[in-house]
């Protein structure tokens, strides 16, 4: 499981603080991590540890909308069974 890590409220100043008390979920996701300070979510910080099961590049979180790039999403959202599920879908797109 990813680790998920996240500080509402918090001014900018507590940068260190915040990264320090991050980094010690990191054995939750050695892969890729990312760490920010967003002021349009009031003053957020927002961390990942990703744990790769799939080895797929595409799941760098947190993530931006284009739609809405006020919006960012954090999740656990691998999908273990992906290849099952895809094979059922094309099967009935097929029809």
């Amino acid at each position: 499981m990813c680790g998920i890590w996240a500080l509402f409220g918090v001014e900018n100043a507590y940068f260190r603080k915040c990264e320090c008390s991050f980094n010690k979920i990191k054995h939750r996701g050695p892969d890729a991590s990312r760490f920010e300070y967003d002021q349009g979510l009031k003053n957020a910080f927002l961390g990942f540890h990703r744990l790769d099961i799939i080895n797929t590049p595409f799941g760098t979180q947190p993530m931006r909308l284009y739609q809405y790039p006020e919006i960012s999403l954090l999740g656990n959202e691998e999908i273990y069974n992906y290849q099952n599920v895809r094979r059922r879908i094309l099967y009935f797109m097929e029809k």
